[in-house]
């Protein structure tokens, strides 16, 4: 698949039953899906693709109601963070109504590991192992 950030290398998809946090909105039964883009995005375009994530969720939702959430996220070697548009203790004010939200760090020997605030489907071993194999795709295995 082509997206506008470019060709999707890898992708991983499953149900998202770690929260209700999104029932009201956009009903149960959610599939949550992360996507890793095969050419590197530089760090400074989370505020961009934060932004650009806010209109296509405005562009689809229904009767003021999003069908879709987009969160993009920025995986490094050290670290993996996410764009967002609300403010949290740990969320760094990046400028344009975008905050870094640092979700998870690198150990070497422990792989991605969760912090206190770290969302609970990023805690599994499912989505961190999608991660660990992405950063090793990238070449820093």
């Amino acid at each position: 698949m082509v997206h506008r950030l470019g060709a999707i290398a890898s992708e991983i998809s499953y149900p998202f039953s770690h929260s209700s946090y999104y029932d009201a909105e956009m009903g149960a039964g959610l599939t949550k899906s992360l996507w890793a883009f095969a050419k590197p995005v530089a760090r400074e375009r989370i505020v961009d693709m934060k932004r650009y994530a806010v209109k296509l969720e405005k562009k689809y939702s229904v009767d003021g109601k999003r069908r879709v959430n987009i969160d993009p996220g920025l995986l490094t070697p050290e670290n993996f963070i996410l764009g967002t548009g609300k403010n949290f203790t740990h969320r760094i004010y990046l400028g344009r109504g975008v905050f870094a939200d640092l979700t998870l760090t690198y150990r070497k020997g422990e792989g991605y590991c969760a912090l206190p605030w770290t969302y609970r489907d990023y805690m599994t071993d499912e989505v961190r192992a999608f991660l660990e194999n992405v950063r090793n795709a990238m070449g820093n295995g």
